[in-house]
């Protein structure tokens, strides 16, 4: 309840700000369609400093869960809400970076096929592994595909996938920036009606709608290096959110725990990131650490939480003094998260390409013969 009266409040006090209103729903001159040529090293630090985000996030979480009130609260929920940025990073670097030449039928089939080796199989293969674990029958491991129950962080996966299927849609609308706008309002009542967050078990991609539609908007600005490279608006809106962030948990740091719909945080982060882009890019260890993160980030984000929560069984075990736990637990969650992440996703897509070259193959035989 806080988090949507503080949303609110944050809301009227930017859109009532000219400027900060104006450069919200900013979008570039010219919005130029055209394939990605190389891998951005910008958008991987960006998934990179996301996934990192999301473990933070989901450690803080796990100790809300298990320790009740033995939490110092104000750490937590602060980490908490200065974390929420990641998911809308990856909604919005997904609609950016996605790529659709027509609407033919070999374009529509490639472009779904892609997703489907990519990131559908992963996540079926997790929910198939966890479900079997776990003993269920294979009807309620069906119904987990759907509902995304397998894991907390799962769902997601499934939010992505109507995005997917939404995609060929929104982008007939792309250059409108009325349908923006429109877009961000419906996401909003999306985010402020619990009810709306599901259709019985399923979860919808409504609250998340803006997020991903604002990416395909922005594209050029993210791809192509382009930004109109003025901060002061997107520094106004990210100093309301800390002070209204930082008013919420004083007054209630129970009941002030901001969850992934923060429109309000991170589109002035991701804005911050592009204008300072070259300082981003600059430091050589740390933009490397960053782009394995990124690169690798579906895996990390499949089997992090796992990996916390086992992590987390064995430190409590240990009655270590909190603070060192917590650090503890953080420190080797992001470390070991990254390793298994990449061995997977290393050994997962050697066998992909196997397969992926054996079809291949296979139709090239049937259609010369």
């Amino acid at each position: 309840m806080i988090e949507a009266v503080f949303s609110v409040l944050m809301l009227v006090t930017i859109f009532s700000i000219g400027p900060l209103r104006r450069a919200f729903f900013s979008v570039p001159e010219k919005r130029v369609y055209e394939p990605v040529k190389r891998r951005s090293e910008l958008t991987d630090v960006l998934k990179g400093i996301s996934i990192i985000a999301v473990i933070i996030t989901h450690v803080g979480y796990i100790f809300l869960l298990h320790r009740g009130e033995n939490n110092n609260l104000y750490v937590l929920q602060l980490v908490n809400n200065f974390t929420r940025f990641a998911l809308p990073f990856f909604f919005i670097l997904s609609g950016a970076l996605l790529y659709l030449p027509s609407y033919s039928p070999n374009d529509l089939f490639e472009f779904y096929s892609k997703k489907v080796v990519r990131v559908f199989i992963p996540y079926t293969l997790c929910t198939l592994a966890i479900g079997t674990i776990a003993g269920l029958p294979m009807q309620d491991i069906f119904k987990l595909f759907f509902s995304a129950n397998a894991l907390t962080p799962y769902y997601f996966m499934v939010i992505l996938f109507q995005l997917y299927i939404l995609y060929p849609l929104l982008l007939l609308l792309r250059q409108n920036r009325t349908m923006l706008i429109f877009l961000f309002v419906l996401s909003f009542i999306g985010y402020s009606i619990p009810s709306l967050h599901h259709i019985g078990f399923v979860p919808i991609a409504l609250r998340f709608l803006f997020f991903f539609f604002y990416g395909m908007c922005i594209r050029e600005w993210i791809i192509h290096s382009e930004h109109n490279n003025n901060p002061h608006p997107w520094i106004g809106m990210l100093l309301i959110y800390i002070f209204y962030t930082l008013s919420a948990v004083m007054l209630d740091p129970v009941g002030a725990h901001f969850y992934n719909e923060q429109f309000l945080f991170a589109l002035p982060l991701l804005h911050l990131c592009l204008v300072y882009r070259k300082q981003l890019l600059s430091g050589t260890l740390v933009k490397k650490i960053l782009l394995s993160f990124g690169r690798h980030s579906l895996w990390i984000y499949l089997l992090h939480y796992i990996i916390v929560a086992l992590l987390y069984r064995i430190g409590f075990q240990m009655n270590m003094p909190y603070y060192i736990f917590y650090i503890a637990l953080l420190t080797i969650s992001i470390l070991l998260s990254y390793v298994v992440g990449v061995c997977v996703g290393v050994a997962y897509t050697r066998l992909a390409r196997l397969f992926v070259t054996s079809y291949v193959a296979q139709r090239s035989t049937n259609n010369n013969r």
